[in-house]
């Protein structure tokens, strides 16, 4: 597993302070805190956030209207919006890899994306600014409005945009069922998902099934990026989750084929200088040779 993906996220974000158990950041001129169990050491204590998000109160301190996040190096705008649960709408260590999807696109004219898990789907709007067509799968149908707001902000064209109201793993089986595959197919499951009143899942104890879909839904020369905030999974397990899976024992030896990295959120200090990195999962990828 390779140390970090770069530093570098977007222009639009920075984690500018961290400690105490919270981090500040600057998403697109807005300072923002928000809790976060890693940061046991101290903040410099030279920004003051705007607002504050309260995880006893399941709220922020104050109302925003919905804003505009820039990734100037992807292309692409999505919108942020202060939620009941913290999160604002982007993960913005994702924009790390974002780029290797974007070139691999650009070489495959009119691919297929899967995005699942797809939530307010950054991804899905790099995929679609370097002329994929994508399916966007997520359970949840206001994250689906959200992300079709996301697709109008950058005027993309929304007939090259599937937006699908489905849990990730029926609507794997049945893609599978239907022999339909993917160019690429991206994955950011979260640890626990509610699919029903009284249906739910763990992923410790779908991540086999999750993982073994995918690769059926994969072309022969596709590429599978997993994405994972997990707290007791790394990237090592999936790896050797996908090589049984593959059963394709060049995948010990080449490494160019499967990989991982740890992804890490890193405090600036207005000069790009590096400071104290937060763990943000990890990513996995998988090229396929044909």
């Amino acid at each position: 597993m390779s140390p970090q993906t770069e530093d570098k996220l977007t222009a639009g974000y920075a984690l500018i302070d961290s400690g105490d158990g919270i981090k500040i950041e600057q998403v697109e001129g807005v300072i923002l805190a928000r809790p976060s169990t890693w940061c046991i050491w101290k903040l410099k204590g030279d920004s003051t956030p705007a607002v504050i998000y309260d995880p006893k109160r399941e709220g922020w301190g104050q109302e925003l209207s919905p804003w505009p996040v820039s990734f100037p190096d992807l292309g692409v705008v999505v919108e942020a919006r202060l939620q009941r649960n913290g999160q604002i709408g982007i993960f913005p260590e994702h924009a790390s890899y974002l780029p290797q999807i974007a070139l691999e696109l650009q070489r495959k004219p009119g691919a297929k994306v899967l995005n699942l898990f797809a939530f307010t789907g950054l991804a899905s709007m790099v995929a679609l600014k370097n002329g994929a067509s994508v399916t966007h799968v997520d359970i949840l149908k206001p994250v689906l409005d959200w992300a079709a707001r996301n697709a109008d902000l950058n005027g993309l064209n929304r007939g090259q945009l599937r937006l699908i109201p489905d849990e990730a793993l029926a609507f794997l089986a049945r893609e599978v069922r239907r022999a339909n595959l993917y160019d690429v197919i991206i994955l950011d499951p979260p640890s626990f998902s509610r699919i029903a009143k009284g249906k739910d899942w763990e992923l410790d104890n779908i991540l086999r099934e999750l993982l073994s879909l995918s690769l059926q839904s994969l072309s022969a020369n596709g590429s599978l990026y997993f994405t994972c905030h997990h707290g007791e999974l790394a990237g090592s397990i999936i790896e050797n989750l996908i090589r049984e899976l593959e059963n394709d024992k060049s995948l010990y030896n080449n490494n160019s084929n499967l990989s991982s990295q740890v992804l890490t959120l890193t405090e600036s200090d207005g000069t790009n200088s590096r400071l104290r990195r937060i763990p943000a999962g990890f990513l996995t990828t998988l090229h396929r040779a044909g």
